[in-house]
């Protein structure tokens, strides 16, 4: 028997078998006594309620708290992102210009890497605001290294492309933003 319930543990993923449980549990404890008596589970029932009952109430807590953590973790992100966008928002004249040469004319929209000089003020200043940042340790050249926008930064630029926020011409821009 030790061996059967131990191959069912290895096989079956650790959440099936706990939400198992606390669906389990979940009946035992919300079911009227008569519907349990039909399957011949009362007297399982009224032997190991204190049991099914802790079982139930801990993984309560436990879905709970998941719950309310999953919640948090959304708030968080959504006001992280306003944030970082509010920091797009304020970048001077001459990080949009740096910001443009991920910008693909075949595609017209930003690419997601390109390769800037790392002694270059400005692209240390895109780094440190979180809106660039370095994707290979080995240079191009000897000072010349590739750096990526971030997830966020790429989203929202070509998102600003969509919406005509900015506009590309042929050797300059309007960023309306």
């Amino acid at each position: 028997m030790k061996e059967i319930i131990k191959n069912i543990f290895n096989k079956v993923d650790l959440k099936i078998i706990v939400g198992t449980i606390y669906l389990t549990s979940l009946i035992f404890s919300l079911v009227p006594d008569n519907i349990i008596n039909y399957f011949g589970l009362l007297s399982f029932k009224a032997n190991y309620q204190f049991i099914i009952s802790l079982i139930f109430i801990a993984l309560s807590c436990y879905y709970i708290t998941i719950f309310i953590q999953f919640i948090y973790n959304k708030i968080k992100s959504k006001t992280l992102r306003k944030k970082l966008r509010k920091v797009i928002k304020k970048i001077s004249i001459n990080e949009k210009q740096y910001l443009m040469k991920f910008y693909n004319a075949n595609s017209k929209s930003f690419d997601t890497s390109t390769t800037f000089d790392i002694s270059d003020a400005i692209v240390n200043l895109l780094q440190s605001k979180h809106i660039i940042n370095v994707g290979s340790s080995i240079s191009v050249a000897f000072t010349e290294f590739d750096y990526y926008l971030q997830p966020w930064a790429l989203e929202y630029l070509n998102e600003l492309l969509s919406n005509g926020k900015i506009i590309v011409h042929d050797n300059n821009f309007e960023w309306n933003d």
